[in-house]
């Protein structure tokens, strides 16, 4: 119960990764494999007149790629557009939840006016409770120890 009570009482806003840039919807594949790489990070939004319309992932970039797209294909072809999306009000429970049920690694966060804030992910969200639940993560077998190496029974 007391995981519980952390992530409904705990906001996205204390978890935000802080946005290193944001992309136009006309910037093509490579700007933004190129923005990623430099700001070593996985994604970037989009924006048009002041609004969220997509994100950019590096799923997104693989299946452009698998797809033979061209490199100077605009993000409008190949983004996530209207992305789910938190406020850095919500709560981390309403966050996690949103990610198991979407298959969300990411999500983007944006403040009470709608303004981009940043990114909450499911690396800061592990890092949160493994601070908050160190003793739980430690204590813990490896996998290899969980799983029966030799046949038990008939």
């Amino acid at each position: 119960m007391e995981l519980r009570s952390i992530l409904n009482s705990t906001k996205v806003g204390e978890l935000t990764a802080p946005l290193h840039q944001t992309l136009k919807p006309s910037d093509t594949i490579q700007v933004a494999a190129e923005e990623m790489r430099r700001q070593s990070h996985g994604s970037s939004l989009v924006w048009a007149d002041g609004k969220l319309v997509g994100i950019f992932t590096e799923r997104d970039l693989l299946k452009a790629i698998g797809e033979g797209r061209s490199l100077e294909t605009p993000l409008a072809d190949v983004m996530t557009a209207n992305p789910q999306t938190v406020t850095t009000e919500d709560t981390l429970f309403d966050a996690t939840k949103m990610m198991d049920e979407g298959g969300y690694r990411r999500l983007p966060v944006v403040g009470p006016s709608g303004e981009p804030v940043g990114f909450v992910d499911v690396k800061s969200i592990s890092h949160f409770l493994v601070e908050h639940f160190s003793s739980a993560v430690h204590t813990q077998a490896a996998h290899a120890q969980v799983i029966a190496k030799e046949r038990e029974g008939a």
